[in-house]
């Protein structure tokens, strides 16, 4: 099963999720801000090759900093 993490409102993770139902894709959503994230996945995924992704450098909040 694929595990999608993001937040329940963001239009793109609402787009991801319903493209999953749509396609009959079996997938758990964790939301990160009601549920959080545990220090051991943060810390894998920094050390990932694809870290650079866990920012969303196009979304307002973003850009507002």
């Amino acid at each position: 099963m694929l595990m999608v993490y993001g937040i329940k409102q963001c239009d793109t993770c609402r787009k991801a999720l319903k493209w999953l139902e749509t396609e009959g894709i079996a997938h758990q959503f964790h939301d990160v801000r009601s549920q959080g994230l545990g220090q051991h996945l943060v810390e894998d995924w920094l050390a990932s090759d694809h870290s650079e992704r866990l920012v969303n450098r196009s979304s307002t909040t973003w850009r507002g900093l």
